[in-house]
């Protein structure tokens, strides 16, 4: 399939290959065809493939879901069509799905950026990367609502995480903080056990560094 890739997406007929996911992309952003067509003729195997195509499915359905107009002329940028080229080989390699649900909201977010800056994306594209699943369902809970403390005087950030985890040893939870920390994506993890009010208690968002607020925040738009 990569050597006809090209004709196949300048001819409209990628559909026909059953990569129903980068038709969606294709027909919600023609534009991309020219990058895709590059990305998709360098990816070797049908594996990796099904690993794009579901990736650029996904990005459709957010695209969708944002309801926003894209930003076209930053689509048709050399800096896009890099950032495009790096998420989708990240992809093609991932095997975790919720991760590759992450590079479709990032590729969202940059698609109707109204001031894109590259280094930054870059930065957040690195940060999905080193996530694991542990990472990935600890930060989840940092995207929930904060009703859990309609009944509590007092408590703790860490009660809160416990809750929201309950499937997640005590222990490991410390070890995943501790790194998630060490990547500057959390702050102040030696605090989150101290007891305060109900409200504080459940408002887990100071513990967030800029770049967890920004990890944090692709992970509610990937639900």
């Amino acid at each position: 399939m990569t050597e006809d890739v090209r004709d196949l997406i300048r001819t409209g007929r990628i559909g026909d290959t059953g990569l129903t996911g980068t038709a969606a992309a294709l027909s919600a952003i023609p534009v991309l065809g020219g990058p895709l067509s590059n990305i998709m003729s360098g990816t070797a195997t049908s594996r990796r493939f099904g690993r794009v195509d579901d990736t650029m499915g996904e990005f459709a359905q957010q695209l969708e879901r944002l309801k926003v107009r894209v930003n076209e002329e930053y689509l048709k940028s050399e800096d896009f069509e890099e950032i495009l080229e790096q998420t989708l080989r990240r992809a093609s390699e991932e095997r975790l799905k919720e991760k590759r649900r992450l590079y479709a909201a990032f590729l969202a977010g940059a698609a109707v950026s109204t001031n894109p800056d590259y280094d930054r994306q870059i930065e957040l594209l690195k940060d999905i990367e080193t996530l694991r699943a542990v990472d990935i369902q600890v930060l989840s809970a940092f995207a929930g609502p904060p009703n859990d403390a309609s009944n509590m005087m007092m408590g703790s950030r860490r009660g809160t995480l416990t809750k929201r985890l309950s499937g997640l040893v005590d222990a490991d939870l410390s070890e995943v903080l501790k790194d998630l920390e060490a990547r500057r994506l959390l702050q102040h993890v030696n605090n989150i056990g101290i007891t305060v009010t109900g409200p504080a208690a459940v408002d887990l968002a100071s513990l967030l560094t800029p770049r967890g607020r920004a990890v944090v925040g692709l992970l509610s738009s990937a639900v």
